[in-house]
């Protein structure tokens, strides 16, 4: 691959990253299972201002936005230990007007579907120890950039982030495209989570006694200094 450059920020960029992963995300099979309750077309043109107050709800907790030969891909990697959920935080970033635009039916979705699967994978991961990691909150590579290595550039540098301060990195890859591309990165899979089964197609659509969404909760794991 040729010289690339990679920078960070973080509030100033908020706008920039939620645009690009609007262009990303537009097929993302978990983001459709969400938001089932509103047409292929409302869900799109949502996307921009969904990613605006999530992507702000992340810089609030000092994430960082990263990105790479001028917004080719991006990414947001939220610190260890910040959490996204507080109420204060989803007031501040305006997450509140995406859980109304989800509906009822959505936040139920992602209170009794999404988020324990999440949560159950996490304690699986670290067992006994207490969870504290980088979280990959969101990556994309504008389409007509894939396949150029940018997002695994990013990773790269989070992941030697990750090793000086000896904390691994969480994430959940929502296509086996991307999983592919985190397991030569040397992330694991923790657990094959299935959202929405016997309701929803792959692609997060609906679909009576369908199997579900499948997505892939993956961990990588810095090298301890006896490995090095």
């Amino acid at each position: 691959m040729a010289q690339t450059r990679i920078t960070h920020g973080q509030a100033e960029r908020v706008d920039a990253a939620a645009s690009l992963f609007s262009h990303t995300f537009q097929d993302d099979p978990a983001i459709a299972y969400l938001f089932l309750n509103v047409s292929h077309e409302e869900r799109v043109s949502f996307l921009e201002s969904y990613f605006k107050r999530g992507i702000k709800a992340a810089v609030l907790n000092d994430s960082l936005i990263t990105e790479i030969d001028d917004w080719k891909a991006a990414a947001v990697i939220v610190p260890p230990g910040a959490s996204l959920e507080g109420f204060s935080t989803m007031l501040a970033s305006g997450m509140l007007s995406v859980m109304w635009r989800m509906g009822i039916s959505g936040c139920w979705r992602l209170l009794t579907d999404v988020a324990p699967q999440v949560d159950a994978a996490i304690k699986k991961a670290f067992k006994d120890q207490q969870p504290r990691y980088y979280y990959l909150y969101a990556i994309g590579t504008e389409h007509q950039h894939q396949r150029k290595g940018l997002a695994k550039a990013i990773i790269k540098q989070y992941q030697e982030m990750a090793q000086k301060d000896d904390t691994p990195i969480w994430l959940e890859a929502s296509n086996r495209q991307s999983r592919e591309v985190y397991l030569k990165l040397g992330f694991q899979d923790v657990e094959i989570l299935t959202f929405g089964k016997g309701k929803v197609s792959p692609e997060g659509m609906r679909q009576p006694g369908g199997p579900g969404v499948p997505v892939w909760a993956m961990i990588w794991w810095p090298k301890r200094h006896e490995e090095t």
